[in-house]
């Protein structure tokens, strides 16, 4: 379509279903009964348009049910009918009562059938306009009517909802995101309420109020934040990768463990001070307040860094190895560990300082494999050096245990010889040299020992 504007113009009942319609102009046009089912609308403008249902739709639903309707009533009656006869007259026989069994059998079946589809027509009759399936990324819809309008499954990136009239029952319009984000967008005011771990991502929120709002784990990722009002709101844990927070205010929001990225803006940022834990715990700075443009600068230095998190401790071994070669390979990175912080949970997190033109999730990604590689490589060494360590200790106890058996060998032949003086023994114990070896008492090592050791040949004495 050549002419994409259209504004101030009625278009009902009209189809655009699957046009390419990007940056079309609809401002201030009736749309109610319109179809744009599937269309692509990037950028286009829905300013002040009202939407819904058509008075020639209504006619449709109802002669179309209607007829419906009457024919089932008449039908129902007819079997209502036979079966009195059959029942309380009995001018049936068997065999005709089980042909009317089996045809209202079928009968019930149909009207199941109908009488669902005619719930699902009855719901659809509250819609007129139909967005589902469109592309409305960057589309307006400000001080839009939005009563029967269908936005299912739509792409609704970045669309400005600012002052949208969504009625006293938001379920007439159905949306594919929650409907509470959906009035959060609409009337831009959030302020004390609870959006704790829900999904805010790829919104408009300029200018939106949610002094103190509960935004913790909530992902505000990639969202429009101009100029937003976010003083004492709780964004711990919070991921706001991408996030634009254009001249927003920030002042006494806690950012404990939140998640940002080397995208996300600060620029002109007003905030005076900010907390690293609930409850209004560890405020940074710890006196006085931020200068002008001193929290960007912050925050800046954060976005040249890697963290580097490990759950279950450090391989310190398997760690200097990893950066040595983290280092050789990624000369330009210029790596430097800037701290080592303790989480809880045995959680640790190593901030490593990178250049700024580094590529940090190609550096992330090297690292972790190689200290995967290494902590395994070295895992298999310690448990061969402690299976080595459980084998020399069973054949230092062996040896013990026999030089045992050799004491106790000697006390024997000597309480021997207090019993028959004619017997002597070749074990000579009056200064016997022991070193601090290991000593094999099979194959002496005399180097071992420390000492000479002679062995005599057990002998009579005469008689």
């Amino acid at each position: 379509m050549s002419n994409l504007k259209f504004t101030n113009q009625d278009l009902r009942n009209r189809s655009f279903k699957g046009q390419n319609l990007t940056g079309a102009d609809f401002s201030n046009c009736n749309i109610q009964g319109c179809d744009f089912s599937s269309t692509v609308l990037v950028g286009a403008n829905f300013q002040k348009v009202k939407t819904g249902r058509t008075t020639k739709q209504l006619i449709v639903f109802l002669f179309t049910n209607a007829t419906l309707l009457t024919l089932l009533m008449f039908d129902s009656s007819d079997f209502a009918l036979s079966w009195q006869k059959a029942l309380i007259e009995h001018t049936y026989n068997n065999i005709e009562i089980i042909a009317l069994s089996i045809h209202s059998t079928i009968w019930f079946l149909i009207i199941g059938y109908v009488s669902i589809k005619f719930i699902e027509s009855f719901k659809k009759s509250a819609t007129g306009t139909y967005f589902n399936k469109a592309n409305l990324t960057k589309s307006k819809f400000t001080d839009a009517v939005l009563k029967g309008t269908d936005f299912s499954d739509a792409i609704l990136t970045y669309v400005d909802w600012n002052r949208a009239k969504l009625g006293t029952n938001i379920s007439e319009a159905k949306f594919s995101i929650d409907p509470k984000i959906i009035r959060l967008c609409a009337s831009r005011n959030g302020k004390n309420k609870d959006y704790c771990d829900m999904d805010l991502s790829n919104l408009n929120l300029i200018g939106v109020d949610l002094t103190n709002a509960n935004l913790a784990g909530a992902d505000l990722s990639r969202s429009l934040l101009h100029k937003a009002n976010l003083q004492y709101s709780n964004l711990s844990e919070a991921q706001a990768i991408a996030t634009d927070f254009y001249k927003a205010i920030l002042t006494g929001v806690c950012i404990k463990n939140w998640g940002i990225s080397p995208d996300t803006n600060f620029t002109d940022v007003q905030c005076d001070y900010i907390y690293l834990e609930l409850e209004q715990k560890e405020r940074r700075p710890h006196e006085g307040y931020f200068k002008t443009g001193e929290f960007n600068d912050v925050f800046q230095k954060t976005f040249e860094t890697v963290d580097l998190i490990f759950r279950n401790g450090i391989d310190w071994d398997a760690f200097a190895y990893s950066f040595k070669k983290l280092e050789v390979e990624n000369q330009g990175a210029q790596l430097d560990v800037q701290s080592i912080e303790k989480k809880g949970d045995g959680i640790l997190v190593v901030r490593v300082a990178v250049s700024p033109d580094a590529d940090k999730a190609k550096i992330h990604r090297e690292f972790i494999q190689s200290y995967e590689f290494a902590a395994k490589a070295l895992e298999a060494q310690y448990q061969a050096r402690l299976e080595d360590k459980d084998t020399l200790i069973s054949k230092q106890e062996a040896q013990i245990n026999r030089l045992f058996d050799i004491v106790e060998q000697q006390g024997s032949v000597q309480k021997a010889l207090a019993e028959n003086p004619r017997k002597v023994s070749n074990y000579n114990m009056q200064n016997p040299q022991f070193g601090g070896g290991i000593v094999d008492a099979i194959n002496v090592n005399t180097e071992q020992v420390g000492g000479n050791i002679q062995n005599i040949n057990n002998q009579e004495t005469p008689g």
